[in-house]
């Protein structure tokens, strides 16, 4: 699976035709968020994340929890195809700079919050790997 393309969309802002049309995905359609993602070519986290700013799912739910309150949740941790090309794609970064310099109509709190959301992802990233290491290392 090509990451490249598997997440072509990674990092580019939602507009409001991308959440008209997950409303209908998510609510109307009742489609799960692994098939949404690929659909959009972005993370699942960057779904569900978007999900909670539309209020479709409760914002303070958090990822451990995400298999109680997020539709297709256990299908995405099945498809480990999907969940390494997530992981090996190049991740674009919202930067304080961009949030300065943009022109956008999009409120600087929703913007902050993307901020979070993406640093959030990076740490549990970050402590998923050491998590690992550390496995590896006791298992020597």
């Amino acid at each position: 699976m090509d990451a490249t393309m598997v997440l072509s969309n990674r990092g580019r802002r939602w507009d409001s035709v991308d959440d008209e049309t997950l409303r209908q995905l998510y609510d109307t359609e009742e489609r799960g968020i692994l098939p949404i993602a690929k659909t959009f070519r972005r993370t699942v986290g960057a779904v569900a994340n978007r999900l909670k700013v539309l209020k479709m799912i409760r914002g303070d739910v958090r990822t451990e929890d995400y298999a109680d309150h997020v539709r297709g949740w256990g299908e995405y941790l099945a498809d480990a195809e999907f969940r390494m090309a997530e992981k090996s794609a190049a991740k674009p970064r919202t930067s304080p700079k961009r949030l300065l310099e943009t022109k956008s109509t999009q409120a600087p709190v929703d913007m902050l919050a993307e901020l979070r959301a993406e640093i959030r992802e990076e740490m549990q990233a970050g402590f998923a790997k050491l998590e690992n290491l550390i496995r590896d290392l006791l298992e020597e």
